[in-house]
């Protein structure tokens, strides 16, 4: 029997032996004359050797000769010489190519929380598509092994699933993974192609808590503020008109609580006209700490949010409160003709339903929620009071003893909304990116953005998106007015094909616009939310 496997420099021609007859005719330990020619598709003979007393190991001659042709013929004549007799053996076999397998997908969770099984599927392929071959296929993470499969069969031009199952860590890190191929027969074609390396984030798993919670709102509209003072022959009038809204929201929770500084906090506090207001705080340092606990303050005067946080590890409770204030006021003052304006966060103007969410996160413990509520209204409200009184006016014109009136007046209306309970936590569920497929071998050969699907949507929707290399990467959705909604990625993300889901069912209808950064590459492209 006759083989020959061409690799990248030369040709391995396996000669095996065998005998019916081993008593009269032995395999001996070398031949007379090995005689490798090969021919090509003309049967012209392109490559000859000749060799003398070749020998015989384990029933085989192998011999490496050089530049065969990919469509060649091979042809092996063997003379063995048995005491007198010359035995004449021929045989030929076509010039296969060497199998290469690769490791051409792996499928991993980017996160896994400790103590949390997972799988590894790693997908081998034969690339040559003449030749099939076994292998050994193994999984290292930093550095030591973790599992190994023997002999796992690679049929030619096709794909095999390895499955690495059931794998867990006991501790929180960055672990280093590594696929290998290896002891390969017949031997590859390539081996430098034989190793894949990823990384995962093990965290500590999140302790998400039940929050209580109470949502009020007020939108006043048509505000109006008169008052009058003619005392002592001198008139003085100021008004004042506004717009704007009051939204509050408070929560309580029991169990765990945040200790020194928080690692995050978000929030996002909406209506059904898309205007929003968004926030978030990273590495939130205490204000103030005794025995019992620690007080965290935020104010925002320019969108007129102010966010407090209680946390009081001796019995477990947290509390908070985020309010916001918005809209306009102006204030003129007859007499002396003064005019004073202020304009202050965006004002909702929220006439259907509002919304808000806020997520405290720290080490590992998730409080918070989403909250809506129904507004009713409008609602119109009036009153005012007119005086008279008698009072000395000396050192004005006429002196002592006088009538004057002051008096006020005002009204508005108004749309208000509350509603309390449990936060619904399903807004608590972080957005993780998903590897699709990732391959050094099947890389994507530049930086693109798709479109969302579906568009328009309600209230999830996919973008997907690709990296030609590794890259410090974000994902970030925000309003009409520029404003960050939330951030879809945030990190370091691998080569390859990936793709994440955000699910706006807290968020209000309106136009929205995601922008990938990925180094100096970025592109933003828009999607509508249509509830």
């Amino acid at each position: 029997e006759v083989q020959a496997l061409k690799g990248p420099d030369d040709t391995e021609v396996i000669v095996t032996l065998s005998t019916s007859d081993p008593e009269s005719f032995p395999i001996p330990n070398a031949v007379k004359k090995l005689q490798v020619k090969i021919k090509d598709e003309e049967d012209d003979v392109v490559y000859i050797v000749n060799e003398k007393n070749a020998e015989v190991i384990n029933d085989q001659v192998i011999r490496f000769v050089d530049e065969p042709g990919l469509h060649e013929i091979l042809y092996v004549k063997v003379l063995i010489k048995t005491g007198k007799n010359l035995v004449v053996l021929q045989a030929e076999a076509p010039v296969l190519l060497r199998p290469d397998l690769i490791i051409q997908n792996v499928m991993a969770p980017e996160e896994v929380d400790v103590d949390e099984p997972f799988n590894v599927d790693v997908d081998i392929q034969e690339m040559n598509g003449e030749l099939g071959a076994t292998a050994t296929v193994s999984l290292y993470v930093d550095g030591d092994l973790i599992a190994s499969y023997p002999n796992v069969q690679v049929d030619p031009a096709d794909v095999t699933t390895v499955v690495f199952a059931g794998l867990s860590f006991s501790d929180a890190g960055t672990k280093n993974f590594s696929v290998v191929i290896s002891d390969a027969v017949p031997g590859e074609y390539d081996v430098t192609n034989n190793e894949y390396s990823f990384t995962m984030e093990v965290l500590q798993p999140v302790t998400t808590q039940a929050t209580y919670y109470w949502l009020s709102y007020k939108n006043y509209d048509n505000y109006y503020y008169r008052s009058w003072n003619n005392r002592c022959g001198r008139y003085f009038e100021s008004t004042q008109t506004a717009a704007g809204d009051e939204f509050t929201l408070r929560g309580t929770s029991n169990g765990e609580t945040p200790s020194g500084t928080i690692d995050e906090v978000t929030w996002s506090l909406g209506s059904e006209d898309g205007v929003s207001q968004t926030g978030r705080l990273s590495n939130w340092i205490p204000s103030s700490s005794d025995e019992w606990g620690s007080n965290y303050y935020y104010a925002d005067n320019v969108n007129g949010i102010w966010l407090y946080v209680y946390a009081r590890p001796t019995d477990g409770y947290t509390t908070f409160e985020l309010r916001e204030y918005s809209g306009n006021k102006v204030y003129v003052y007859f007499g002396d003709m003064r005019l004073y304006s202020q304009n202050y966060g965006s004002h909702m103007n929220a006439q259907s339903s509002v919304t808000a969410s806020i997520i405290i996160e720290d080490d590992g413990l998730t409080i918070g929620g989403s909250a809506s509520a129904n507004v009713n209204g409008p609602v119109s409200y009036s009153s005012g009071r007119f005086y008279t009184s008698r009072s000395y006016c000396g050192g004005f014109w006429g002196g002592g003893y006088r009538w004057y009136s002051y008096g006020w007046n005002s009204g508005y209306d108004y749309y208000s909304a509350f509603s309390e309970g449990w936060m619904d936590q399903s807004s608590l569920t972080k957005s993780v990116v998903t590897p699709v497929a990732e391959s050094e071998f099947a890389l994507p050969d530049r930086i693109s953005l798709e479109n969302n699907y579906p568009n328009p949507f309600n209230p999830e929707t996919t973008i997907k998106f690709s990296l030609p290399e590794a890259a410090a990467t974000t994902i970030i959705i925000y309003d009409q007015l520029g404003r960050e909604v939330t951030r879809l990625a945030d990190g370091h993300l691998n080569a390859g094909y990936h793709e994440v889901t955000w699910n706006a069912v807290n968020i209000s209808s309106g136009v929205y616009f995601y922008r990938l950064q990925a180094g100096d590459y970025a592109e933003t492209r828009k999607m509508i939310l249509l509830k």
